[in-house]
Formats: C-alpha cells, sequence, structure tokens
C-alpha cells in the first residue's frame, strides 16, 4: 500500500509587523502529521483575485507526535507542543530547529503575550495534567507551573492573553481566569483569579478566545454551544477561600453573557 495521507493538525498566522518590519508579507505556519509548513501569501492580483503563495516545508523528526504551534510575539519563532512534553523552537525564516525544551506532559495548547504586555515576551504552555508552564522566550527558561487543583489531571485545551497581557484564560475542566503579573524577582506569576462553573455546555469545554478591544470572552464546548462573557466592574462574587486565590485587589468579576447552540447542533 501507498504511503497515508498527510494529517493538518493546526495553524497559525504570524503576528503583523513581525520583526519590527511593517509590510512584512504575511505568514502561516500549519503543522501535519510529518512536516512543518510555512506559507507565505503574496496578495493577490490586480483584478483581486486570490492571494498567490509560497512556500517552506520541513520534515518533522520522527519524535513523540506534535500536537500544536504558535508563533511567539515577535514573528521569530515557531514553537511546536509534542505528546512527549517537548517543545521544539524553529526559526520562522531559516525553518531550522534552535532548540528542544524539555517539559513533563503532553502539551495541549500555547498562548503568546501580546507586544502590549508590560513584561518581557512570555509563552504559556497548556498540558495534558491541568498545568501552565511560562516560558521566558528571551531566555527560552521554565519560570514557573501552575496548576489548578480542582481541575484534577484533566487537561488544559486551550488558552488565550488579552490585549494588554494582564489577564490569561484557559479551559479545561474549569474555565479559569488568570492573572499576570511579576513577582519581586521579576518572574512571571499567573494567579487565579475566578473560577466559572457551567461555563458554557456541559459536555467539556475545548475553546477560548479572547477580543482585544473590549475583552470579551468567548468560550466553546463539545456539545455545540458557545458561551460569550463581559467583564464588570467591582469584586467578584463570594466564592471557598482557595490557597492558589490571587488577591481581592482590582478584581474584575466576569457576567455571563449569552451562550447559543451553533448551527447544527441540539
Amino acid at each position: 500500500g501507498g504511503l497515508a495521507p498527510a494529517v493538518w493538525c493546526c495553524a497559525a498566522f504570524a503576528p503583523a509587523g513581525r520583526g519590527g518590519r511593517r509590510g512584512a508579507t504575511p505568514q502561516l505556519a500549519a503543522l501535519s502529521s510529518g512536516h512543518l509548513c510555512v506559507i507565505e501569501l503574496t496578495g493577490g492580483g490586480a483584478a483581486g483575485g486570490a492571494p498567490s503563495s509560497s512556500r517552506r516545508t520541513h520534515s518533522l523528526p520522527g519524535l513523540a507526535q506534535l500536537t500544536c504551534l504558535a508563533y511567539t510575539a515577535c514573528g521569530s519563532w515557531i514553537v511546536c507542543g509534542s505528546e512527549d512534553g517537548h517543545i521544539q523552537v524553529w526559526g520562522a525564516q531559516s525553518l531550522t530547529l534552535e532548540r528542544n525544551l524539555v517539559g513533563e506532559g503532553a502539551r495541549r495548547c500555547f498562548a503568546t503575550s501580546p507586544p502590549e504586555a508590560e513584561y518581557e515576551p512570555r509563552l504559556i504552555a497548556g498540558g495534558s495534567d491541568s498545568s501552565l508552564q511560562v516560558w521566558s522566550t528571551p531566555g527560552w527558561a521554565l519560570e514557573r507551573v501552575v496548576v489548578d487543583p480542582p481541575s484534577g489531571r484533566a487537561a488544559i485545551h486551550s488558552c488565550s492573553f488579552s490585549a494588554s497581557g494582564t489577564w490569561l484564560v484557559s479551559v479545561g475542566k474549569h474555565f479559569c481566569v488568570w492573572r499576570a503579573c511579576l513577582d519581586h524577582r521579576g518572574l512571571l506569576d499567573l494567579c487565579l483569579h475566578q473560577r466559572l462553573e457551567g461555563a458554557c455546555g456541559a459536555i467539556g469545554l475545548r475553546a477560548v478566545a479572547i477580543r482585544a478591544q473590549d475583552d470579551f470572552i468567548a468560550v466553546g464546548s463539545c456539545d455545540g454551544l458557545l458561551g460569550v462573557w463581559i467583564r464588570e466592574e467591582g469584586p467578584p462574587p463570594p466564592r471557598d477561600p482557595a490557597p492558589e486565590a490571587s488577591p481581592e485587589a482590582e478584581r474584575h468579576p466576569l457576567r455571563h453573557g449569552r451562550t447559543c447552540p451553533l448551527p447544527g447542533q441540539r
């Protein structure tokens, strides 16, 4: 028999103006079962036709299955996570493997701090064991590993920063909102701000995203429901105290806005 066709598992666009260059060619990275592809979109023709593209491809080492990828905020690096906990760091232009970071537990998702954040670039790696790893991208040092104890060993399926870099949201067994702040040593800490029960559907949360303009949060679940949350001023509603809770100051609770089924779902 012939070779099995490649399966695309994830893709990400490079940040606009990467490397400080205005008008940089739009770039898309995509991860298949055997290759890392970088596609440069050069725009449509004068008649407004479909954009043309050029593609660079690199075969992946025959190691553990890769599960997720993301660009760093500067656009210079592409990071790929794998089932064995490793994080591969690739040069976005050269497509050479620069580093292989070793961690524990399969990686499920990434979030990169935005350029507007008031701290040096960070990479958050969500794991299959409910952990969030905080990596400092300038030196690729693991600064911290944060775990949400009530989530047990459930995987973190998706995470996302707010436009300011002040907030991080994650979904796994629970929908959690974290406050990102520097400690006295200059290391980035993630303090649990709020854990929301019944955030969306009853069957598994899978995806989360924050809108840059106003911090609206969209949460999707496996049963076809999509929840939209907004932020309100004032202290969050009372909850059982937990050692991982953040200080009471400057908290902004979230209010559930709307949950709706997706087309084709019951």
